[in-house]
This record gives structure tokens, sequence and C-alpha cells, in this order.
């Protein structure tokens, strides 16, 4: 089944504390709420935008941020809820926690709030063929971004078989590598950049989860529907006790 846009949603991870940019950016303004995307927007007003164009209306974005930079983010995202966590726990609790808002049915893409993508209509085209293909299949959809160099600082995804033109199995994911191993990657043609970006089912991406984190995955048993000011004293209880973890 094809996604309409009352199913689909964008959950956008803005939980970042402003290390790498430091001094310019700070506790109070990390690097999401910069204005280093084009027209001078902050990054993460650039990603509210390009979420807009693949929703139906800003509520179906769901921001994701520390309790401390509510407000600001609220100023950047207009119309959009925008949550707050009680402590970091990485992208993994994040996400399961954010999604508690979503309806079980619903597909939503996660984007970090970070990136300066360019070509916002291409960007919203993929993301609607991803979008298609997670509410059809219950597969996890990733983005990869072909390389331009051999970065030690990024993490890498291995493509697997093809399935159709732009579109690959996942072989493994691959951490930070040291200099000569991001050169053989690059060399090979095989490698992406992992972009962070994923789409899915909020049920797939669960039952995924439950395998891997059955303490992250009972998250998806915490469905909120109160007001987003009471939302991270009311996650807190079941938050605190988690890991860090990524997905």
């Amino acid at each position: 089944m094809t996604p309409s846009p009352t199913d689909t949603g964008v959950l956008i991870l803005a939980g970042g504390r402003g290390e790498r940019f430091w001094p310019w950016s700070t506790d109070a303004r990390p690097k999401q709420l910069l204005p280093l995307a084009s027209g001078g927007r902050t990054l993460l007003r650039a990603t509210f935008d390009r979420a807009l164009r693949v929703v139906q209306k800003p509520g179906d974005v769901v921001v994701m941020t520390s309790e401390e930079l509510r407000e600001a983010c609220a100023r950047e995202c207009p119309g959009a809820r925008v949550l707050g966590e009680p402590m970091m726990r990485n992208t993994a609790p994040a996400i399961a926690a954010a999604a508690s808002v979503f309806q079980k049915s619903t597909t939503f893409a996660v984007m970090p709030a970070d990136h300066a993508i360019e070509d916002e209509a291409a960007f919203a085209a993929d993301m609607t063929r991803a979008a298609e293909l997670a509410a059809r299949d219950p597969v996890l959809v990733t983005f990869g971004i072909a390389p331009t160099h051999a970065d030690t600082n990024f993490g890498y995804i291995h493509r697997g078989a093809a399935l159709a033109p732009r579109l690959h199995r996942v072989a493994t994911f691959k951490e930070k590598p040291d200099r000569p191993t991001a050169e053989a990657w690059l060399a090979s043609g095989e490698y992406l950049w992992n972009s962070g970006i994923f789409v899915w089912r909020r049920e797939t991406f669960f039952s995924a989860l439950s395998a891997r984190h059955p303490d992250i995955a009972a998250l998806g048993d915490f469905t909120w529907t109160g007001g987003d000011d009471a939302f991270g004293a009311a996650l807190r209880p079941r938050f605190e006790p988690l890991r860090n973890s990524s997905p």
C-alpha cells in the first residue's frame, strides 16, 4: 500500500550539545541552531523545511531535543511537536521514545537536525520513494551517501545485493575506519557514508529493535497522548534506566 500523507511522519533528532563547533556553538546554541544552511537558515530550520515536503502538515513533524532546547527548537519549527528528553540516552532510545506519539500504523522518517542538503526536491523524491517501500514491506530503509574521499570520521554502509535502481540491501554497517581501510573502501566502490537517515513503519522498527534491545523496545508500550510540556517528566521513569545505544 502506498502511504497517504496522513500516515507519514518525520522525526527530527535535535539533541546535540554544541561540542563540535565550540566556541561558536555552545550548550545553549549547538550546531543545529547555527545559521549554516542556505539562505541564512539554521540547520534545524532547513531540516524542518525538508520534512514539510513529505508530510501533510507541520504537526506531523516531531522534534526530539533536550528539555533545555525545547523553546529554541520550537521557534525554528513552528507547528511541529517538540519533545524534551529527560536525559541523553543516544539515538535508539530517543527514536523509541519519540515514536510514542505516532500512531502504530505510521511510516516515519528519522532525520538528524544537522545535515546540509541543497537539492531539497531530489531529497523529497527519494524520501517519498522510501516511505512507499517501508509502508508496503516490513523493511528498514536507510540512506547512504556516495563518498567523495576516504574519510575516517564517518561510519560506512557496505552495499549488498541490488534490488532496484539505487536500492540495495545492506550487507553490513561499519564503524569509523582507519585511513588505509577508508581508502580501500573508497576504491572498492561498494561502500557509502552512513547518513543516519532512516525510514520505517513504527511497528517494523519496534519489531527489529526488540530482537537486539528488548529493554529499549519496551518503550513501544509507552503511548503518549498528553501535552508536549509534560512529555519529559512522564518519560523519565522509563528512560533513566536505559543505556546509551544507537540503532
